[in-house]
């Protein structure tokens, strides 16, 4: 982090490295008490899920960490995840449910918060649904798999270079979406310029793609 690295640690970890140095880097620590959470918050946008969930609690000082993601419960806020600069570099904290799983029932924006961060060096990233997984490859061709009962809609992004996204079973190219403003949920990283794609996946399947560019 001193050079310009970034870190990604859990909640869990965090309260794993209390009193042993973590707070050298950032104010950053666990309270104790859970959270019992069902609103987040999306950018300014307040999305509620239909049941509640349990989250650690973790605390921050505000000049020295940035809150990405949150989470409400009556008048208080909870991090979901934040971003504590070191050096050069960003030490960014997850919040991960008390029952994993739940982190599938996180909102859209608050799940895209996370593989924004999580994925921030890949060349390809995906944003929408969860229980959807991506498989990204050296040689321009990607996977996106779907494990969800039912149909769902995802976004892929790709370098801006690359103006088609091809079915590699059909052929068919998958329109691209309108250019929009580059935006970034956190600091470290800001979105680069890229070419985006709305992708339907049936349940249980799996769609592969070939990136290609105008020469092509």
């Amino acid at each position: 982090m001193r050079n310009g690295g970034n870190v990604i640690v859990t909640s869990g970890l965090l309260g794993k490295l209390q009193s042993r140095g973590i707070e050298q880097i950032a104010n950053l620590y666990l309270t104790g008490p859970d959270a019992l959470v069902r609103s987040f918050l999306g950018g300014r946008t307040k999305i509620d899920i239909s049941e509640p969930m349990l989250i650690p609690q973790v605390h921050f000082i505000t000049n020295d960490t940035w809150e990405l993601a949150s989470s409400v419960a009556g008048d208080n806020g909870f991090p979901m995840v934040t971003d504590s600069q070191y050096g050069k570099g960003h030490l960014f904290v997850i919040t991960i449910p008390n029952n994993a799983a739940d982190l599938y029932r996180l909102p859209p924006a608050i799940l895209d918060t996370y593989r924004q961060i999580t994925s921030a060096d890949l060349p390809v990233h995906l944003a929408g649904a969860a229980k959807v997984a991506l498989y990204e490859y050296d040689n321009g061709t990607l996977i996106v798999e779907s494990f969800n009962d039912q149909a769902v809609t995802v976004q892929v992004a790709v370098p801006a270079n690359f103006d088609t996204l091809r079915n590699l079973e059909t052929g068919e190219a998958v329109p691209k979406l309108p250019a929009t403003p580059a935006r970034s949920s956190f600091t470290a990283a800001p979105e680069p310029p890229a070419s985006r794609f709305t992708v339907r996946i049936a349940p249980h399947s799996y769609l592969a793609f070939a990136l290609d560019n105008a020469a092509h």
